[in-house]
């Protein structure tokens, strides 16, 4: 599957450039703007959202540690929003619903850190948009891209590393 990437990447990347049509790109900063780009991750109730992602309990702001297990996670159960994810480290578990992957409506593949280490939290979502961002205790910060090829891409890089895992 490696391999498949290597050789496919380059190319769904060059088809970014192909549409004429420029990118929003939204920058954001510290604990408040992480939490903005959560907030548009539950934008389309029912959808299912792609994720590249590794938390480090020791290295996540306490504050967005909260955030997601009481906040957000029961937030987005609620509305039905599906989470695949490639990880390479446990996730938080939303306190309000039983501990398993079912309850928390998400799917899991992981990779082993150290061969593959991800560093930052990627998210493919609905309609046209990906995020990139982190949020570590020392430094939150993220962008949002909105654009179709961007979001074609990055659903293609995601396929290739599911079905690969």
């Amino acid at each position: 599957a490696k391999e498949r990437l290597c050789v496919f990447l380059p190319q769904l990347l060059a088809l970014a450039n192909t549409s004429g049509q420029k990118p929003k790109i939204t920058f954001y900063e510290g604990v408040s703007g992480i939490k903005q780009i959560a907030e548009l991750l539950l934008e389309v109730p029912g959808s299912i959202r792609d994720s590249f992602m590794c938390m480090d309990e020791k290295l996540m702001h306490p504050e967005m540690k909260r955030f997601y297990e009481e906040d957000w996670l029961p937030r987005r159960i609620g509305l039905g929003i599906t989470y695949r994810g490639i990880v390479g480290s446990k996730l938080p578990m939303s306190r309000q619903h039983p501990p398993s992957d079912e309850a928390h409506l998400r799917e899991l593949k992981y990779v082993n850190p150290k061969k593959f280490p991800i560093k930052i939290h990627i998210d493919i979502f609905p309609k046209n948009k990906v995020a990139l961002y982190t949020y570590r205790r020392n430094e939150q910060m993220g962008v949002v891209i909105e654009h179709e090829d961007f979001f074609v891409t990055m659903k293609t890089v995601f396929a290739l590393a599911w079905d690969g895992v």
